[in-house]
């Protein structure tokens, strides 16, 4: 007896022997004199029970009848996406999230695993998902078999697998179009490989060791947390020269897969924090510290495992971690697989959605291995009878409130696809439509009403040509029909969107019932109705053609003060404007300043809310061009100052090209952007890339334009309606000087208005006596250093495109005429 061992008390070394007697008795039978087991006997019952899990999990996610939630059906759009890069030899999109739409650090490959199920089941992404999901629950399952068969024998291996495969949170996880799914399996698959490796003196087992962890890495970024645990044993593999030859190929397979896309998305989040958002911390799923979160979250472990196997996996994970008969070796590895990745997310607050998913495992890893034989068969059969339970749908769940929480304890909810009746509103708004291309616009979205999942059961269902808008209410009429839900019985949407929504609607005699009329409508089972509207025709008054000022404008949801309207000639036929131009002298959007603002609509038609035209409502609109627009660098700089939470010091320069020079995370940045007009907007293109000071500096970095020299907002009272005759045309050339903008001026010619035209020409005149900022020279180009080869590096490794005014932001399209940056100015002029 050792040392330490005399000098325990004697209580507890009685209670020493008596848990070594009483473990000896339950496991030295299985460990002393094992059953012989035939070599491929416990292959064949593991796929056995893997297919009984899989059957149930493909006849569930049928079940659904092609619906699924909003997350689910953008995650099918982005496997949709890659496989057409895929086949279009596109390859660049893989690495290039935002050419397929794919926003934040979403690695590719569960996405990728989505190719060979969409040929085979192309019209049924149902069968597709299941197919991809019961082969990342095969791979779970084979995972879980082989880390329990390195110690014990098949049968405690068939427990551990089928117990996993029945936890609530891998159920959940198989139904839907989530990495979740794919990350559980790869998680097991790295501990099952360390395991089998023998501290990695097994070379096969440390190979595949390095396949699991780049192949984890390109599935989540969650996995890294989750694998940090190994990563210890792999640099000391590494630094040993005994191991250093099998765990070499992690090394080759972790420079040559993964590290390219993270190299590339570290990028696209970089810049995202100045433009969109995106950042690596949120995507990880971490968030603030609160060691709180601790005891919080426990509740939360509960909710994924539910009562029966919560109680079966904690008792035996204790009891692996307390056992002195050592009935596995490797048991300290399945303890830190628990407790660090739970600690990590629960310290920093965000152990919420599928974060804990591969934290919880271990569970099934220790019931495999310390249930004792007796027991074994009683709960393997618990293992199977729960999913039949839970898949059937016929058990609901049953929660309870836990530290404010709702955990819940048995039972899960199945989503039947006829009790949402979206199929049928789906084919009376085709219907409705004739057939033809059609813009939906929903109101009152939900998980499984919106437009990502609407969009894929129509495809589902052959409803092609349907486009499912998110328009502003102010845009509705845009659209060709308009789906609404109301809430439910069990449903409060309260304030916000949704109400602004219904009071548009439902508001008698305005101008939505003038726009379109109810065409069917559906009770669905959760007590809400669908109510397919299609478009009518708007009421026949119109403008003549001609010029109008307004003193206020609200035009589709955008409030303009001295708006200047030239209207074209109507086609009653058509019920369109041949077009439609309005000047802004000066306009703030979203912080911005905007000055002499001009654009025009054509194939324009709307709807007057008030006779004067003063209120408008579009119903149809092809195309808006921005004829004129001014903004200076001042201004563009507050926005995205206001916008960029992690940079800091921010100066924005317009030299020919968008120049942004600040500091981000306490690394100064310096970035060059050439600002290019598109078919449907403009994009920003990265042209140079300066990190940590490397590099040359900018030059002629200009003066600041005084306050005095800003374009004036607009001021004062002017009739509003159809105004009179024109008058004070001898002001029309001051205007001109003001704007900038000769067609403006022509147009102004036919409709002066004097008291407008008087003080843009006091204005001009204001303008003339503030001395003009000189020229300032183009910042000279990088030398020939290390920081230019490294600018010239990173665009090239990095180099990617951000759309602006696209279709997708906006409910027209947005075309931008000739563009240029000088001056400290951004300029758009027709050409």
């Amino acid at each position: 007896m050792s040392e330490e061992a005399e000098n325990l008390s004697p209580w507890r070394k009685k209670f020493l022997a008596t848990r070594m007697t009483y473990e000896s008795l339950l496991f030295e039978r299985e460990l002393v004199a094992p059953v012989k087991e035939r070599k491929h006997s416990g292959l064949l019952v593991l796929l056995a029970v893997f297919l009984l899990h899989s059957l149930l999990l493909t006849q569930a996610v049928l079940r659904g009848g092609g619906n699924f939630p909003g997350p689910d059906a953008a995650a099918l759009e982005t496997a949709h996406a890659y496989a057409q890069a895929v086949d279009s030899g596109s390859y660049a999109r893989l690495f290039k999230p935002e050419l397929s739409g794919v926003s934040g650090f979403r690695p590719p490959l569960y996405f990728l695993s989505f190719y060979p199920a969409l040929k085979l089941f192309p019209s049924n992404p149902a069968l597709a998902l299941a197919a991809v999901n019961s082969f990342y629950l095969l791979l779970l399952m084979l995972s879980m078999y082989y880390a329990v068969r390195k110690g014990r024998n098949a049968p405690s291996a068939w427990f551990a697998a089928s117990m996993a495969a029945a936890f609530p949170f891998v159920i959940s996880a198989g139904r839907h179009a989530s990495p979740d799914m794919a990350l559980l399996a790869f998680t097991a698959g790295l501990y099952c490989c360390y395991i089998n490796s023998e501290d990695f003196e097994h070379r096969g087992w440390s190979f595949l060791f390095g396949a699991v962890f780049s192949l984890g890495l390109l599935t989540d970024v969650r996995f890294l947390i989750s694998s940090l645990p190994l990563a210890v044993f792999a640099l000391n593999a590494f630094l040993n020269p005994r191991t250093r030859r099998n765990i070499t190929p992690f090394y080759v397979f972790l420079l040559l897969l993964p590290a390219p896309w993270y190299l590339r998305n570290f990028a696209f989040s970089f810049l995202g924090d100045l433009f969109i958002g995106n950042d690596l911390a949120a995507a990880a799923g971490l968030g603030a510290l609160n060691p709180l979160n601790l005891l919080r979250d426990l509740p939360l472990a509960l909710g994924c495992m539910h009562l029966p196997l919560f109680l079966v996996g904690v008792g035996a994970l204790v009891w692996l971690w307390l056992s002195v008969f050592m009935v596995y070796e490797e048991k300290e590895v399945v303890l830190a697989w628990f407790l660090f990745p739970y600690c990590a997310f629960s310290l920093f607050s965000r152990a919420g959605g599928g974060n804990l998913y591969p934290a919880l495992l271990p569970f099934a890893l220790a019931a495999g291995i310390m249930t004792p034989n007796k027991l074994r068969k009683v709960f393997l059969g618990l293992t199977l009878l729960l999913p039949v339970l839970y898949q059937s749908g016929f058990v609901p769940a049953m929660p309870v409130s836990a530290g404010g929480k709702r955990t819940g304890l048995f039972g899960m909810d199945l989503v039947r696809g006829g009790d949402l009746r979206l199929q049928e509103a789906l084919q009376a708004a085709y219907a409705a439509g004739g057939g033809r291309k059609l813009r939906v616009q929903l109101v009152g979205e939900d998980a499984y009403f919106n437009p990502d999942s609407l969009k894929l059961l129509a495809r589902k269902s052959g409803f092609a040509g349907m486009t499912f808008v998110r328009y502003p209410k102010d845009f509705m009429g845009l659209a060709d029909l308009v789906i609404y839900k109301s809430a439910g019985f069990s449903t409060h949407y309260g304030e916000g969107p949704f109400r602004e929504y219904s009071e548009e609607i439902a508001a008698p005699g305005g101008w939505f019932s003038s726009v379109f009329s109810p065409a069917a409508s559906f009770d669905a089972a959760d007590t809400s109705r669908l109510t397919v509207y299609a478009k009518a025709g708007p009421r026949p008054e119109t403008l003549e053609p001609g010029n109008y000022s307004f003193e206020k404008l609200s035009f589709g949801g955008f409030s303009f003060e001295d708006a200047i309207v030239d209207v074209g000639p109507y086609s009653a036929a058509a019920g369109t404007y041949g077009f439609y131009e309005i000047f802004i002298p000066h306009f703030r959007l979203h912080g911005a300043d905007l000055y002499s603002l001009r654009f025009r609509f054509e194939g324009l038609s709307l709807l007057p809310v008030t006779r004067d035209f003063t209120d408008i409502r579009l119903t149809g609109c092809d195309t808006v061009r921005i004829l004129s627009l001014k903004m200076r660098e001042e201004t563009l700089g507050a926005f995205l100052k206001a916008s960029s939470p992690f940079f800091e010091n921010l100066t924005v320069k317009l030299q020919n090209e968008l120049s942004i020079l600040g500091t981000y995370r306490n690394i100064g940045v310096n970035l060059g952007f050439a600002v290019k007009p598109t078919g449907a907007g403009f994009k920003l293109k990265l042209t140079r890339m300066l990190l940590g000071g490397l590099g040359s500096e900018f030059g002629g970095g200009g003066e600041e334009v005084p306050p005095e020299a800003e374009a004036p907002a607009a001021s004062g009272k002017e009739a509003a309606g159809f105004p009179e005759p024109p008058a004070g045309q001898e002001k029309a050339k001051e205007l001109s000087q003001y704007t900038g903008d000769t067609a403006v001026t022509g147009a102004l010619k036919t409709a002066g208005y004097e008291k407008l035209v008087r003080r843009a020409a006091e204005a001009a005149k204001q303008e003339k006596r503030i001395e003009k900022a000189p020229e300032r020279p183009a910042p000279p180009p990088p030398s020939l250093s290390s920081g230019s080869v490294l600018s010239s590096f990173l665009v090239r490794l990095f180099s990617m495109d951000l759309d602006f005014l696209d279709e997708k932001s906006v409910p027209f399209k947005v075309k931008v005429a000739g563009l240029s940056l000088r001056n400290g100015m951004l300029v758009v002029r027709s050409k």
